[in-house]
């Protein structure tokens, strides 16, 4: 009797409400193609859904049409192209209380039926037939890193317009893009013009669509966020691992990358593909399908690497070898000759597995790294060259530092004086070139603004009762942030210190809670905030009338003041889209819900400022008055969260919310402030 053959393929583009793919319904075709032309599956048995099908009414009957009429030794394939994501585990069987998701199209996390949990899928493979050989392949992300990527699930405007990138791989590919201008730069060709450097600038500014790389994720609502830090701030990594074997398992798994990375969705060899499903389609065509799964999945490693992506992939069975669809054996066949050394893998941060790669050692110009750095110092140079002249430093409110770009420091709560941002340069400068020299005065600039607010408190008498509210509201928060963190972080590791419900009491808390009465009169007085907003305009509005290249980094308190003073700004004409070319909100006060629901009315909706063209995030393990901003309404391109606080104990949380500033803290000063500057 023959065997009986089938597969289900599934790849979904066009999602109802959360962030779009490109690469999926093409990665269907593929895969089709290969299991009928390579396995020899009846083209009748091959049925592929994709985009408005994928859902739970279509899909459940077809996996349930997958294992009808089967038996022993007939072969049976599911493979998912999409986006993934995690949910709360209701039903309490995972140890870190999440779930990972099969995104299905209409995708929402309110409604279960529009996802498929990993419990489910287990469920299902346990109904394979006995001896029915089962493969399935997911070229998707169910990790529980994020990539901060993509639009946050709170949204549900369509999402068409906001197609989110990996930066590191994107900058490669579009250098690689921009290869046929080397001999402009190394001096072989008639040279760069005016036009086509612009033309190159917007390219990077704005990679094409076949050079951005989005990754198959769905950021999942903040409570889920909050498991993610909790499990990843104690999780011990060791080295990507491609492969295990798991005794007694009744089907073979094999997943685009490990629990902790993106699965990428990018341009290849000019069509739209998943990376995973694409290298996987190209090896098994030329090996064919005897191949062995061994060295199948050491092969896949290898190339993804070699294109870099950054994405391991992982391959589950119950035996280590034999091709893909067959049992296996725990041993290899004699002639096969297996591929036993893996390209070295870089430890991924906390929630940040789509970070810009640290500063490479020097490449061989042939890779396309050396000709995307030579192209950003081009761009600084021509930028020097094509500044405008601007008036006599005697004049009042106008930039003296013409022809340099330019960054702008604003402090949060507590005393400052005028050359505090001396410390914050010092640890950023020898990671940002572009922004030397950095003297204080000339291209380095601080918004001066604590001596308004941090002054002796009324009186009893002269109190106000609103400001007095918002205070309290805010203690609040911090005090129920700072139990929840305490309680996770010893609910994971012993520690010795002291009981939970003193925290209140101690110093520690006290230090994050300082400065609070201050902040409050801010935002209740509408003349102190007057007074502090004109200062911040007086710094950053000449600055960007002049049309200097700006970046912006602000600081704790200071985030909202900077929210609230480039919303105000909008309302001036002269000041273009887009000239900020990147904001940084540092532990942003924006996190606090007591602090949203008290912005100036004029700013109500948590939209982007319009001068800024990129606004990063940034938050530290234990900084309790940072957070996400994505998941709350705010327009932000990129956050880094759960970054480490160096320098830090676990508990100093008034420390991590200090730490950024730090010259050790590379993860933030390099990776993430000079990492997005010198590529703005």
């Amino acid at each position: 009797m023959d065997r009986k053959s089938k597969a289900l393929i599934v790849g979904i583009d066009d999602y109802e409400s959360v962030s779009p793919l490109r690469g999926c319904v093409n990665d269907t075709r593929d895969i089709a193609d290969v299991l009928i032309q390579v396995f020899e599956f009846p083209a009748d048995s091959v049925k592929v859904l994709v985009d408005r099908d994928v859902r739970r009414s279509k899909l459940r009957p077809l996996m349930n049409w997958l294992f009808e009429d089967m038996a022993e030794g007939d072969r049976a394939v599911f493979h998912f192209s999409g986006h993934g994501s995690q949910v709360v585990d209701e039903e309490g069987e995972e140890t870190d209380g999440l779930d990972e998701i099969l995104c299905l199209q209409d995708m929402s996390f309110d409604r279960p039926s529009s996802y498929l949990t990993d419990d489910e899928l287990a469920r299902w493979t346990k109904r394979c037939p006995r001896g029915v050989i089962l493969n399935v392949f997911l070229d998707c992300c169910h990790s529980g890193t994020g990539t901060r990527k993509l639009i946050p699930p709170l949204k549900t405007l369509p999402s068409s317009r906001y197609p989110r990138i990996i930066e590191s791989t994107t900058a490669h590919r579009v250098a690689q893009h921009q290869l046929a201008l080397q001999p402009h730069l190394t001096g072989a060709g008639p040279g760069l013009t005016l036009e086509s450097m612009a033309e190159l600038a917007r390219a990077l500014a704005e990679p094409p669509p076949e050079d951005q790389v989005l990754a198959r994720f769905v950021d999942p609502p903040l409570e889920v966020q909050r498991r993610m830090v909790r499990r990843l701030e104690t999780r011990t990594r060791s080295r990507a691992e491609p492969f295990e074997v798991v005794p007694g398992l009744n089907h073979l798994l094999l997943a685009a990358c490990q629990d902790y990375q993106t699965a990428a969705d990018a341009s290849i060899d000019g069509q739209f593909r998943g990376a995973f499903s694409c290298y996987l389609g190209r090896i098994l065509r030329e090996a064919g399908r005897e191949l062995d799964r061994h060295e199948l999945i050491l092969r896949l490693t290898r190339i993804l690497s070699d294109h870099r992506f950054e994405q391991v992939p992982r391959l589950e069975a119950a035996h280590a070898h034999g091709p893909l669809l067959s049992l296996g054996t725990d041993e290899p066949s004699s002639d096969q000759t297996l591929v036993t050394e893996l390209p070295a893998q870089p430890d991924p941060g906390i929630l940040d597995t789509d970070s810009p790669a640290p500063p490479p050692e020097r490449p061989t110009p042939a890779d396309g790294s050396e000709l995307y750095r030579e192209l950003l110092a081009t761009f600084n140079r021509l930028l020097d060259l094509i500044q405008p002249s601007f008036p006599s430093p005697s004049e009042p409110g106008r930039p003296t530092a013409a022809g340099l770009r330019h960054v702008v420091y604003v402090h949060g709560i507590g005393p400052h004086s005028a050359g505090y941002s001396d410390r914050w340069w010092s640890a950023l400068s020898p990671h940002a070139p572009s922004l030397r020299p950095g003297i204080r005065g000339g291209n380095r600039h601080e918004v001066l603004w604590s001596d308004l607010v941090n002054r002796p408190g009324p009186t009893a008498e002269g109190r106000d009762p609103a400001s007095d509210r918002l205070a309290h509201q805010i203690r609040e928060e911090l005090q129920g942030r700072a139990l929840w963190f305490v309680e996770g972080h010893r609910a994971l590791e012993s520690s010795g210190d002291p009981p939970v419900e003193r925290l209140e009491h101690d110093a520690i808390i006290r230090g994050v809670l300082s400065g609070i009465d201050d902040f409050a009169r801010y935002m209740t007085s509408p003349a102190l905030r007057r007074a502090v907003l004109e200062r911040f305009a007086a710094v950053v509005r000449p600055l960007l009338h002049a049309q200097q290249s700006l970046i912006l980094i602000s600081h704790s308190w200071g985030t909202v003041v900077a929210f609230e003073g480039l919303r105000q700004l909008e309302a001036d004409p002269a000041i273009p889209p887009d000239s900020i070319h990147a904001w940084f909100t540092v532990g942003s006060a924006l996190s606090i819900s007591a602090v949203r629901r008290n912005l100036m009315r004029r700013v109500p909706d948590g939209r982007k400022p319009r001068s800024v063209a990129c606004w990063i995030n940034v938050n530290a393990r234990g900084d309790l008055i940072g957070g996400p901003l994505q998941a709350q309404g705010f327009g932000v391109d990129v956050e880094r969260l759960g970054l480490p606080p160096v320098g830090c104990g676990p508990l100093n949380l008034v420390c991590a919310h200090a730490s950024y500033f730090e010259a050790r803290n590379l993860a933030v000063n390099r990776d993430v402030f000079a990492a997005f500057i010198e590529r703005s």
